[in-house]
């Protein structure tokens, strides 16, 4: 979203859409995507939303792309935000799987690596994505940098 600020004017983040504290149905999330580059330059694919969990350890690098440690939170927020991107026409994609939520490098630049155990991988980081399967057209994978602990 950022990539077009200067085109298109400045835009919230889902973290600011979030903090609006309706997490109950996040009516904002679901008009959100008027806001974003994609539906106002007529594309009909938004590499969004960010299902990654918003731990400390990738605070530095995922910044406000993330709305939540909690994943029913981070579903609420993206199921309202696919729906959104939806009524506009719009093709929506859940990224980063498996999951960058404790990642600490911005994996534009370098590839992070992940140390996490299968189970609390499964519990955590992988719920948006078992959560919203059906409602996700594709998701953006990343490829290499995950290290599954015992």
């Amino acid at each position: 979203m950022d990539r077009f600020r200067k085109v298109l004017g400045p835009a919230p983040s889902p973290a600011q859409v979030f903090a609006t504290g309706h997490r109950e149905t996040f009516p904002q999330a679901r008009t959100h995507h008027r806001q974003q580059p994609c539906p106002r330059a007529r594309f009909n694919v938004d590499f969004a939303p960010a299902l990654d969990l918003a731990f400390e350890a990738s605070r530095s690098v995922m910044s406000s792309r993330t709305v939540s440690a909690d994943p029913k939170q981070v579903v609420i927020y993206a199921r309202e935000f696919l729906r959104g991107l939806g009524d506009a026409g719009v093709v929506g994609c859940g990224k980063h799987f498996p999951g960058l939520g404790e990642a600490n490098l911005d994996t534009h630049h370098e590839l992070p690596s992940v140390d996490k155990p299968l189970k609390k991988l499964w519990n955590e980081d992988l719920v948006p994505y078992r959560t919203l399967r059906r409602e996700l057209p594709f998701v953006m994978v990343v490829a290499r940098g995950l290290s599954l602990g015992h």
